[in-house]
């Protein structure tokens, strides 16, 4: 395989694969690329001070009373970003389980659905989080 770097007056910097077949080689090499790419760390706040953590510390992420909570196993955080904002910069084991929840699924301990149709997320540290059924086909393929 040789490896080459082209410079592209393009704003967007994008990493392009050429291969002969799409197989399993170039998907984990994609995945790579992908987790090199992401960083690693997020930027949050606790009582005014600023702190870095680290993507897999991090549990869950939820809105609450309008702000980001970044709940790690650390203890709780806040973010001056928005959920969406955060999704796009997390790495591919953040599932968001509903309008206002992302979970990490490392850190997902027990799945069970409710009378209710919930689906009730049991994780880390005795904390629960519930999905709503307009994602439990994204929950499935996730999981």
């Amino acid at each position: 395989m040789e490896v080459k770097a082209a410079i592209a007056k393009q704003e967007k910097e994008e990493v392009v694969i050429y291969a002969h077949q799409l197989d399993e080689e170039v998907e984990t090499l994609q995945k790579s690329i992908k987790e090199l790419l992401t960083p690693q760390l997020l930027s949050v706040k606790k009582k005014r001070e600023q702190y870095k953590v680290q993507q897999k510390a991090v549990v869950r992420i939820y809105r609450e009373n309008r702000k980001l909570i970044i709940d790690t196993l650390d203890g709780y955080f806040e973010s001056h970003q928005a959920l969406r904002d955060m999704k796009r910069i997390l790495s591919a084991d953040f599932i968001q389980i509903s309008q206002s929840e992302l979970i990490n699924r490392r850190h997902v301990q027990r799945v069970k659905i409710t009378k209710t149709g919930l689906v009730e997320l049991r994780l880390v540290g005795e904390r629960t989080s519930y999905s709503s059924r307009r994602y439990l086909k994204i929950l499935k393929e996730a999981l």
